[in-house]
């Protein structure tokens, strides 16, 4: 019994023995590093534990090695270490105060922007928005180029969602997605903005307006005229839907934007255009007014309700006279759903009705020369070769193709004719020409003799020439003389190559036979648009083979859409179209083009959207208005061969 006993104490004595010799183990295996250890070997063994993910003990030695060595050269990353193992262990506050005293300690670290963005994601964790905004905004301007730009944008967007500071968050977030370059993050945060304007009231996307581009933009004015609609101001949402479609609609908000288009058609009635016309539909001009009318009625056939709203045009008849044209705008100008006035045809009922157009705010588009029509103002434009662009086409093509150089010019005493010559004049001499002989004759001249040996000197050599002549040979008979004056008589002068002639084909036609007559050669005829008429063909052709002259419409064939348009013109007036009917069909088409790229346009928008219409295509060619409201466009060159207007070719 005795002896169990003794075993038993024993073992319990051998039991505590190694249990005291255990614990003191674990007591002398931890002391001497703790005592032990100076800040270097705190500080490795700190590295040691995490390199082995042993966050406690880093945590542990980190600690003691920045309570022994506050100011050590390894500060830095102790801070950062014990911060980064806070955020780890989920201790996001803890994280937060060492990232701060790293930014208060290193202000100019060359790591201080990744330590003040931990700071932002820091904060972000802890939704402390108010702070994530203004230290967010402010890290956004000191490091515009950092990558971590895209993800401040997202934890911005979440900040400002949180504090509803939508106009703040929309412009930061703008300026962050013209900075990033990652395509997925720049939609994730136009996907952001979407929302947001989504959300916003009509001031605050007037404000955003001012940081807004692109699509963005355009979904900001697309929004705003929805909301323009709620309120039922008409006036305004048309106003915010033609600045969209003027910025082009990407097609995510076509068919929000169609909505808007209807719903103001519904509510603005917009079932019709009126068009006012001003010709001379009566009197002894009233044929080239009714060739306008027709190309007019030609261009408005095709156009039907599916392809917008109707045209309609209301003719004034201005019988040819100036104080009709200013009437007519006023009578015009009283016709319900007016657009604008296109006329008058002569020029001068120009500035008469373009004046009275303008006081009344209607644009009007001149298809005339008048001189200094457009000057009149921003309603006032102009769809015809202006004598400028005719001459400055037609001396390109002579001086810089055919080289000519020297020119003549003969030209009737009228207003037109003075005009046309001295801008000839002007613009050869600008161009390097030389003018040799100007010489003008009366409208009513019907023996062109005089005038063509005048421009070449024989008027004033002939008499004293054959004066001289006569003493020379006194002796001789007077038949003989007579025979030796015929035979022998003074050859023409000309130093000139070219000859100006800016008249109506009917006195063309008689001046053009005296250059042969008068042993006048190789000389080219030079004239205006007003040449490209049958009666010049029919009377003077003989005379004018390689005449050139502009013009503003030619029916040459072999394109679709000048083919289609003197088919339609032909069958439904039994006569070929002129430049005139060319001129009112491309006006009205011109009209048309921009009525579809513009549905909502009225009188007040019109002027604005024809400025900035450049890919309309007429019967000749590519045209627009420039700033001035003058025409921009080539005119084409023609010549004459046998009985027939050709184009000349280059």
């Amino acid at each position: 019994m005795s002896n169990r006993r003794a075993i038993v104490m024993f073992t319990i004595a051998m039991a505590l023995l190694f249990m005291s010799c255990g614990v003191r183990e674990e007591v002398i295996k931890k002391e001497p590093i703790e005592k032990g250890l100076d800040a270097q070997r705190l500080f490795f063994t700190a590295k040691e534990r995490l390199e082995r993910r042993n966050l406690s003990e880093a945590l542990y030695y980190f600690k003691r090695y920045l309570d022994t060595n506050p100011k050590g050269k390894t500060l830095f990353e102790t801070l950062y270490h014990i911060s980064e193992i806070y955020r780890e262990e989920g201790r996001p506050t803890e994280s937060l105060k060492y990232l701060i005293r790293i930014e208060s300690t290193f202000p100019y670290s060359s790591e201080i922007a990744e330590i003040q963005f931990k700071i932002l994601e820091t904060l972000d964790l802890l939704k402390r928005y108010d702070e994530i905004i203004w230290r967010g905004e402010r890290w956004m301007e000191d490091h515009p180029n950092d990558p971590h730009l895209e993800d401040l944008a997202l934890i911005l967007s979440r900040a400002y969602r949180e504090r509803e500071n939508r106009i703040d968050a929309f412009r930061d977030i703008m300026k962050l997605i013209e900075r990033i370059e990652d395509t997925y993050k720049r939609l994730k945060l136009s996907g952001y903005l979407d929302s947001l304007i989504e959300t916003c009231s009509l001031e605050e996307l007037s404000t955003m307006e001012v940081y807004a581009k692109g699509d963005i933009l355009t979904h900001i004015i697309i929004r705003k005229a929805e909301l323009l609609l709620a309120e039922k101001d008409y006036k305004e949402a048309r106003k915010m839907a033609l600045i969209a479609q003027q910025s082009g609609i990407p097609e995510r908000w076509k068919k929000r934007f169609e909505s808007i288009i209807n719903a103001l058609k519904e509510n603005m009635r917009f079932e019709s255009y009126t068009i006012g016309c001003l010709l001379p539909l009566s009197g002894r001009l009233s044929i080239y007014g009714r060739e306008v009318l027709q190309g007019m009625e030609l261009a408005l056939e095709p156009f039907s309700k599916d392809r917008g709203p109707d045209i309609r045009l209301v003719i004034y008849d201005t019988e040819g006279e100036p104080e009709k044209a200013s009437d007519g705008v006023k009578s015009l100008s009283k016709e319900r759903d007016l657009l604008l006035i296109i006329g008058p045809l002569l020029s001068k009922n120009a500035i008469p009705a373009s004046k009275e157009a303008q006081r009344l705010g209607i644009p009007i588009i001149n298809i005339n020369q008048k001189d200094g029509v457009t000057d009149i103002g921003d309603k006032v434009f102009r769809n015809f070769l202006t004598p400028s662009l005719e001459i400055s086409s037609l001396l390109r093509r002579c001086m810089f193709e055919y080289g000519f150089r020297r020119f003549a010019i003969l030209y009737p005493q009228n207003g037109y004719g003075t005009y046309m010559m001295r801008i000839f004049q002007d613009m050869a001499t600008q161009m390097g020409g030389l003018i040799k002989a100007t010489i003008s004759y009366d409208v009513n001249e019907t023996d062109f003799t005089r005038i063509i040996k005048e421009l070449v000197g024989l008027d004033t050599i002939n008499d004293s020439w054959v004066k001289e002549m006569a003493l020379r040979f006194k002796a001789l008979e007077e038949e003989d003389t007579i025979f030796f004056l015929k035979e022998n008589e003074p050859y023409p002068y000309v130093d000139f190559e070219a000859v100006f002639i800016p008249d109506i084909p009917r006195r063309v036609a008689m001046i053009a036979p005296q250059f042969p007559y008068n042993n006048i050669k190789d000389v080219v005829l030079l004239g205006t648009s007003l040449w490209q008429d049958e009666e010049l063909l029919k009377i003077g052709a003989e005379y004018l083979q390689g005449a050139i002259f502009p013009s503003g419409f030619f029916p040459e064939k072999g394109e679709e859409k000048v083919e289609d348009f003197l088919k339609r013109y032909t069958e439904n007036f039994n006569d070929r179209p002129g430049i005139l009917a060319s001129i009112g069909y491309d006006t009205i088409s011109f009209i048309r083009h921009v009525i579809e790229k513009n549905p909502l346009i009225n009188r007040e928008d019109i002027s604005e959207a024809f400025i900035k219409v450049d890919d309309y295509d007429g019967i000749y060619g590519r045209w627009k208005f420039n700033a001035d409201g003058e025409v921009i466009r080539t005119p084409i060159i023609l010549t004459i061969q046998g009985k027939s207007f050709v184009p000349l070719r280059d």
